[in-house]
């Protein structure tokens, strides 16, 4: 090998340390700024920590606090909280999904028998279709049926029914 292509060698081999330099530090210039925007995140979340609960909580599309379903469900009875929870999921409810929900609102207690319990009250409330295993659909009252209810035609069922 000549002296020429020797040099011409080294200079390609000069541009390509040169380029994976560049890729290297432009790797760590972006790591740099990424390190310095949590930081100021971290920084801001310390100074105003009353902001940590306003994070937490949702606003609806007026502004409105939304309470949290666990709060909502507190004091229901079993039948009560399956349908509130079908409901809040838009109609669906998974009887697992649920049985999980009224534990943390401290409607239920976590035991062996809790799962049947969740199932129970989904099927003795009559008011929600099988649609899977362990999903159920919230059935929609008809127009007829509404009406009878509210001119009083259907007599309410006694809670022993």
């Amino acid at each position: 090998m000549d002296s020429q292509s020797m040099i011409v060698e080294l200079k390609k081999a000069l541009e390509e340390a040169r380029r994976k330099f560049e890729d290297a530090r432009s790797a760590i210039t972006q790591a740099e700024q990424d390190i310095q925007s949590l930081q100021g995140a971290i920084e801001f979340y310390e100074r105003n920590l009353p902001m940590r609960e306003i994070a937490r909580q949702a606003f609806n599309v007026l502004g409105a606090v939304v309470k949290p379903l666990e709060s909502v469900l507190q004091g229901m009875s079993h039948r009560q909280a399956v349908i509130a929870i079908a409901k809040h999921k838009g109609g669906v409810i998974k009887a697992q999904d649920a049985k999980q929900i009224m534990i943390r609102a401290g409607v239920m207690k976590n035991t062996k028998n809790s799962t049947h319990m969740v199932h129970n009250a989904i099927i003795s409330s009559e008011r929600f279709d099988r649609i899977g295993r362990g999903e159920y659909r919230l059935r929609v009252p008809s127009n007829a049926t509404m009406t009878a209810l509210a001119t009083g035609v259907f007599p309410p069922k006694s809670p022993l029914q």
